[in-house]
């Protein structure tokens, strides 16, 4: 029977000593290790529904190393399976998996963050000259900004062309803060790799969608602390910079540096379910942010108002029924209150550093989980 190269994930490593193709020895064996265990758990999940615990040797799948590139250290891990396999139970590829962990475990809220914050910045400026002719370019740039500052639908695309006539500006001017440069090229980075992740993604909407919530909760802690492992290099410093690459197309899923797998370190090992009583007063459908009013009974454990974010597998799944809750009902209100399951994962403060909403139940009769 004949093995066939069925999937691949890079894992590409820069700066420091990556860039004369070395590694700390110690760190590298480490990162292969957890890369392993990370993309065996996702694998097997794949062909059998189950997170497993631990991956024994008999029940791990065919994966492969494959020699560095020049120029850097990278390390590829590359599937195999034979021609003839039994049915998965998650009929999505390995890639597909790693890019719905990712889009979880580091999304790109702090890029829209970013996004938003140089708007509000440029639109004052704009906004001050408007009364002097602008140019058709300025006029053009004060309608994205306002458009960025409103939280109204704007594409990776238009953000991503904003933000670097804002680092284009930032460049040309004297004494400009690094920092705000930096955040800006990360910001940048970051909205890329969202829509490289969402190519992935959206051919499979329908199979992700189909993961229980239980096991995707298991998954994403399991996940988690595999990717810190994965990025000791760049945490150890003996690299800067790790690239992940997957797909047969290499496409750009993530990157990590020293400053994200230290944020990774703080989080809790698993995301926790609750389901909240609310309404929903603002959505974006095109980078799935959002804003949820709450009832009065979970205001005290969450504030008056929460923003969230919807994951890009799940937007198309759910974008009818937020936007059905946004519409005027029949008694004039023109936001209907809805029970809608979140995951939110904390750090280990207990402080909220993610909301993600992943269903929307019903509209809502009772209070549900107040107590």
């Amino acid at each position: 029977m004949i093995d066939k190269e069925t999937d691949k994930i890079s894992f590409r490593f820069t700066g420091g000593l990556a860039d004369r193709g070395e590694l700390d020895f110690l760190e590298l064996g480490r990162s292969q290790y957890a890369a392993g265990r990370l993309l065996n758990t996702l694998g097997i999940f794949a062909q059998t529904g189950r997170v497993v615990q631990k991956v024994h040797r008999q029940a791990a799948l065919d994966i492969r190393a494959r020699a560095p590139k020049d120029n850097c250290f990278q390390y590829e891990a590359l599937l195999f399976v034979a021609q003839q396999v039994a049915a998965s139970s998650v009929s999505v590829p390995l890639n597909v998996l790693f890019a719905m962990v990712w889009e979880h475990l580091v999304p790109a809220t702090g890029a829209w963050n970013t996004t938003r914050r140089e708007a509000e910045l440029a639109f004052k400026q704009l906004s001050s000259r408007e009364r002097i002719a602008l140019s058709r370019e300025e006029t053009k740039q004060l309608e994205i900004t306002r458009r960025i500052k409103a939280e109204e639908e704007v594409t990776n695309r238009e953000a991503v062309k904003f933000l670097k006539k804002a680092l284009e500006d930032q460049e040309l001017t004297p004494g400009a803060s690094d920092e705000r440069k930096t955040s800006i090229k990360f910001a940048i980075r970051d909205l890329k790799m969202e829509v490289e992740r969402q190519q992935l993604l959206k051919p499979f909407e329908k199979q992700l969608s189909q993961i229980d919530a239980e096991d995707r909760r298991k998954l994403l802690g399991k996940s988690r602390q595999a990717l810190i492992e994965v990025g000791l290099p760049v945490k150890g410093r003996s690299a800067d910079d790790l690239l992940i690459l997957a797909g047969n197309n290499d496409n750009a899923v993530g990157w990590l540096d020293h400053d994200r797998v230290s944020e990774l370190e703080e989080m809790v090992e698993e995301p926790e379910v609750a389901i909240l009583r609310g309404t929903i007063i603002q959505f974006n459908t095109k980078n799935g942010h959002g804003r949820f009013t709450l009832n009065p009974r979970y205001r005290n454990d969450f504030g008056n108002e929460i923003r969230f974010r919807v994951p890009k597998e799940r937007i198309i799944l759910l974008q009818d029924s937020i936007l059905e809750s946004m519409k005027e009902s029949d008694d004039g209100k023109r936001f209907q209150e809805v029970q809608a399951r979140f995951l939110i994962t904390e750090d280990k403060f207990g402080n909220i550093r993610q909301l993600e909403l992943m269903d929307i139940i019903s509209e809502a009769k009772e209070p549900v989980g107040a107590d």
